[in-house]
């Protein structure tokens, strides 16, 4: 998180998803935390390897690894 907080920065997508994901855990909703949570990792990878391809940082050869 702090990476792409760097890079990209947070926002309201960020914060309600964070929200979501809390909200779950106190209401001892485990399968849906977790549902929560992978969903919210795989976007933000996602929206940091966008933000790395479109900056250069990965070049066109590395784009399927990082696909992958």
């Amino acid at each position: 998180m702090n990476l792409l907080e760097f890079v990209v920065g947070l926002d309201r997508i960020d914060l309600l998803e964070h929200q979501n994901i809390a909200q779950k855990i106190k209401c001892r909703e485990r399968k849906e935390a977790e549902t929560l949570m992978k969903k919210h990792i795989r976007r933000v990878l996602e929206e940091l390897k966008q933000y790395a391809i479109k900056n250069g940082w990965i070049f066109e050869r590395e784009r399927e690894v990082v696909s992958s």
